[in-house]
């Protein structure tokens, strides 16, 4: 989370080799957590920019859980694009 803002890579993050800077930020003031399901957004500043929502979460409603907060997010940031990414059962 220290570096999510910075535009920083880690030391073994696999996009270091193709850019000089990252594209792709978690949007920390936005992560949404309580006992059911974990919701974390990025933004992708590349091209017309997208916002993912990743869901880590089992109950039937995680998925669609995600989906608003994606289309808001991605109002607010300019970006093209809204996407889901699950990681339920």
């Amino acid at each position: 989370m220290e570096i999510a803002g910075t535009g920083r890579f880690l030391p073994y993050d696999k996009d270091r080799r193709w850019s000089n800077r990252k594209a792709e930020r978690v949007l920390v003031d936005a992560i949404e957590h309580d006992e059911r399901q974990t919701l974390l957004p990025t933004l992708v500043e590349r091209g017309a920019g997208v916002v993912k929502v990743h869901v880590y979460g089992e109950a039937p409603s995680s998925l669609s859980a995600g989906a608003d907060p994606a289309r808001k997010l991605a109002a607010v940031h300019g970006a093209a694009k809204a996407r889901v990414v699950w990681f339920g059962s």
